[in-house]
């Protein structure tokens, strides 16, 4: 075996897998931003894959916070489908030592069929405007033990959810933090587009101007500035209009500890492959997920405290929760009106540890 190398298993039909295309399938899974914050090491029997930040920009989330914790998830869903269930059964993400980190056999993946990898690679994010309604019926969504998918169609609850992401999203263009977070993970030219992490500008659904303001707002001295003449609110509808005119939205819950958080990640990733294979587009907000964990951690600016407890209540009581689930990831899912450019991935070699 030689890392590397186009065929990594020299001997192997071409029904099965090397392990380049299983690392290709593998980290096409989402993270935040398209950040790819994952690490591959082989040693003689296993591939090793755990939490690795990527040196773009900060590290706002680190190894055991719940964004990380739901790619996890959508890394070890990716595994059991292209291992298949059985080859899988035992496979867990090992949360030791204050990180994560998911061991598959070698074996394994060199009798992997490669044809499993197409649904993987085809699922992506669509951020542009869906048609007014849906084409078809969506498909039978899958649930596991520790998740509860909630599908809202209604216009009334919609809203409600609209009205409770748009003050989040108010809160996050006051974070600085999170205006470095996400600026920095935009991506404006085609030579930081092809280094295949973060977000390409052309897949953002900005109005003419839209790419110049946003622009102008990446200094955080300015948009604080603006933010008192409350720019944010402005910011804020733009950020909330698609989700607020979805046919449909889809809720990912359950309880709020690792274990769940992990699992949340493993539906979400599979509904979004169901949804994207059925011909839908899905398109994630974090929002109301992101700022609630912040309020309840004690991370938010006490300024909003208030406003984002109301938000979190409010979508709580859209969603009936229990009183111990969590919201982990809406999803805002349509007929696609257009083809979205897809975010970029790096290439397989980038994630191989030397």
């Amino acid at each position: 075996m030689k890392m590397g190398s186009v065929r990594f298993f020299d001997t192997l039909e071409d029904t099965r897998m090397d392990l380049q295309t299983f690392v290709a399938a593998l980290v096409s899974a989402p993270s935040a931003d398209n950040a790819q914050p994952w690490q591959l090491q082989v040693d003689h029997e296993m591939l090793h894959c755990s939490y690795q930040p990527n040196s773009d920009g900060p590290d706002i989330f680190g190894p055991m916070g719940h964004a990380s914790l739901l790619s996890a998830g959508a890394l070890q869903e990716n595994v059991r489908r292209l291992l298949g269930q059985e080859a899988a059964s035992t496979l867990n993400v090992s949360t030791a030592s204050g990180t994560w980190s998911i061991s598959i056999p070698l074996r394994d993946i060199a009798a992997a069929d490669i044809r499993h990898k197409d649904a993987l690679l085809s699922r992506h994010t669509n951020r542009h405007a869906y048609k007014g309604k849906l084409d078809h019926a969506l498909p039978s969504i899958p649930q596991n033990a520790l998740g509860r998918i909630h599908t809202v169609l209604e216009r009334p609850r919609i809203r409600q959810l609209a009205h409770a992401l748009r003050i989040c999203s108010s809160a996050r263009f006051n974070n600085h933090e999170l205006h470095q977070w996400l600026f920095s993970s935009l991506r404006w030219d085609a030579d930081s587009v092809a280094r295949g992490t973060g977000l390409d500008v052309d897949t953002l659904d900005l109005p003419p101007g839209g790419r110049q303001f946003m622009r102008f707002i990446s200094s955080w001295n300015r948009l604080s500035l603006l933010n008192r003449l409350g720019v944010h609110h402005l910011l804020a509808m733009a950020d909330t209009r698609l989700f607020r005119e979805a046919p449909a939205i889809i809720a990912i819950t359950g309880g709020y500890d690792t274990q769940a958080t992990i699992e949340a990640g493993r539906l979400m990733q599979s509904l979004w492959i169901t949804l994207n294979e059925a011909g839908f587009a899905v398109h994630p907000y974090y929002a109301i997920t992101d700022l609630g964990n912040r309020m309840r951690s004690g991370r938010l600016d006490a300024h909003w405290q208030r406003e984002v407890q109301r938000a979190d209540q409010l979508a709580h009581e859209t969603l009936a929760l229990r009183g111990d689930e969590a919201i982990h990831m809406l999803l805002r899912v349509g007929t696609p009106k257009v083809d979205a450019v897809r975010s970029r991935r790096q290439s397989p070699s980038a994630f191989l540890a030397s």
